[in-house]
């Protein structure tokens, strides 16, 4: 948490399940720039509704969230957090979150496209 600056008792988390967190991230495999570029461009020639979600904490995530929803021709919101898991902020995040299926599914409807169920 010290390396992505994210203040200890930031969230009602466990010292263990950060801890787990921690080493989940190190083993992650993340896409390169390249991957990144081309799956956003497929989303956003499929018209695939996108939203990227920021807490507004860091200014390289708030970039990385603008960069990627621009180029996935989605939408980037900030969901406000003094961390990186705007998830976990339910109360803001939630109906963010709520607005953005509903508006998708209105304009699928207008596309004549039935949302799934």
């Amino acid at each position: 948490m010290k390396l992505l600056g994210i203040p200890k008792g930031s969230f009602d988390r466990d010292d263990a399940e950060i801890a787990r967190m921690g080493t989940a991230l190190t083993r992650g495999r993340f896409p390169d720039r390249a991957q990144m570029e081309e799956a956003l461009a497929t989303i956003k020639r499929a018209a695939v509704p996108l939203l990227v979600i920021s807490s507004g904490s860091n200014s390289a995530f708030m970039a990385t969230g603008a960069i990627a929803a621009k180029a996935g021709g989605g939408k980037h919101v900030i969901a406000p957090a003094d961390h990186h898991f705007p998830q976990w902020n339910t109360e803001t995040f939630n109906p963010l979150l709520e607005n953005f299926w509903k508006s998708s599914a209105k304009l699928e409807r207008v596309k004549g496209i039935e949302p799934s169920s």
